[in-house]
């Protein structure tokens, strides 16, 4: 009973130091389909890219990514671009996308068309 206990703890909590046993070219698509599909998720929500980061939290586990989120910068005309910066080793960013911000745009209704599709344009990728 303990000895199944102990290994029911280990599951839970041990493994975070689990060797990561990908190829460079596996972690390569995982990483170009983790900014992909985060690209989508920023090209439906190019009113808020600032609430993004929670919605690609499932996407940066999913693909293994160390890291996964959005880089807005301003530029000197007042017009603001956002991307996917996507981590693993290597890195990758994704392309510009014109965005602003607004408080209008419900971020879970923008999370539901992504996954359902609803609105998907053509893929980054194919841009």
């Amino acid at each position: 009973m303990v000895a199944k206990a102990k290994s029911l703890f280990a599951s839970l909590f041990g493994g975070k130091d689990k060797k990561d046993d990908r190829t460079p070219e596996q972690k390569s698509a995982d990483l170009r389909q983790g900014v992909t599909e985060g690209t989508a998720l920023l090209e439906q929500s190019k009113q808020n890219p600032s609430g993004l980061d929670g919605r690609l939290a499932p996407i940066k586990a999913k693909y293994r990514l160390s890291g996964l989120s959005v880089v807005t910068t301003t530029k000197a005309d007042g017009t603001q671009k956002s991307h996917i910066h996507g981590a693993v080793n290597p890195e990758m960013d994704g392309g510009d996308i014109d965005t602003e911000e607004s408080d209008d745009i419900d971020p879970e209704t923008i999370w539901d068309e992504v996954i359902s599709g609803a609105g998907q344009g053509a893929r980054p990728d194919q841009a």
